[in-house]
């Protein structure tokens, strides 16, 4: 059989005259040393402690979780204090007494402290698999993610080695037998006819300078079906760049819109924050190109 005991402390704390004096000096003191009492209670009490007015002489404090010397010592404390503060020809002084107190619970049999600690072991047992269930959810859609953006490079990395064809151009006998780049809007053809056999709703490519922004541009004649996928139309968080539904395929609009996602992995548009961040970022990137059957827009 178990019992659960806490300890606490009753004290009644006095203000008493210290010799008869005038009764109405005494009374004037004794409501000056009530508040210097309180101000030293307020002072010397821990969080927890309790103490109330129990008459116009008397505080009633409860400290919690404390024997009887602690108690003693901190209401030595508190006439320290009190003595401080008061005026040397003060008349009051302070008497205390001490009475413990014990808070019994109910009692509880084996049997029942024996349920109540398979219940608590049951508690962490269920706390723990929800821990890990948390772990292994945010594992699996971290690895998801990475999955996920892998795929999309991996795809478009495959169609600009396949599509997209480097040109160069020839340098002068000195360096016969070389190739010399042209420059950025000159060095790239895109193979538009083997691209569109594979999905014929590419209507262009877009090409930045100095950077590696260079994907098809697709038209579905909405803005959503792109949203979230690929050149392949296979599903991927990229999706693609693709064109503003109410556009022109040509591109001869007065204003035409190209979406694409600002990804974290710097993918599809995710450099273009740079032009914000990097005040120098622009010098180098000023200009972007889209490509169409052979034209530049």
């Amino acid at each position: 059989m178990h019992v659960l005991r806490f300890r606490r402390v009753l004290v009644l704390v006095t203000v008493v005259p210290m010799y008869s004096s005038q009764p109405d000096k005494d009374h004037s003191q004794m409501k000056d040393s009530m508040l210097i009492l309180e101000r030293a209670l307020r002072k010397c009490l821990r969080v927890g402690d309790v103490a109330a007015k129990y008459s116009d002489s008397q505080y009633i404090v409860l400290l919690s979780k404390c024997s009887c010397d602690t108690a003693s010592d901190v209401m030595k404390r508190i006439i320290d204090r009190f003595n401080h503060t008061c005026d040397t020809h003060s008349n009051m002084t302070i008497q205390f007494d001490i009475e413990p107190v014990s808070c019994y619970s109910s009692f509880v049999t084996d049997k029942k402290m024996e349920k109540i600690n398979m219940v608590k072991k049951v508690i962490r047992f269920i706390v723990l698999i929800i821990g890990l269930s948390l772990v292994a959810y945010s594992g699996y859609h971290l690895f998801k993610i990475y999955s996920d953006y892998n795929t999309s490079d991996k795809t478009y990395e495959k169609l600009q080695d396949e599509y997209a064809v480097g040109r160069f151009k020839e340098d002068d006998d000195s360096t016969k037998g070389s190739e010399a780049q042209l420059p950025w809007y000159d060095d790239i053809d895109i193979d538009f006819a083997g691209l569109r056999s594979e999905n014929p709703d590419v209507v262009g490519w877009i090409y930045f300078e100095n950077e590696d922004i260079s994907y098809p541009v697709m038209y579905s004649g909405d803005n959503s079906y792109y949203l979230r996928k690929t050149f392949k139309r296979e599903h991927a968080t990229a999706g693609s760049i693709f064109l503003e539904g109410s556009n022109k395929t040509d591109f001869s609009d007065c204003h035409t819109i190209i979406y694409g996602h600002n990804m974290k992995n710097l993918s599809m548009f995710g450099k273009l924050k740079y032009y914000n961040r990097d005040e120098n970022y622009y010098d180098s990137h000023q200009y972007f190109q889209i490509l169409v059957d052979g034209k530049k827009v």
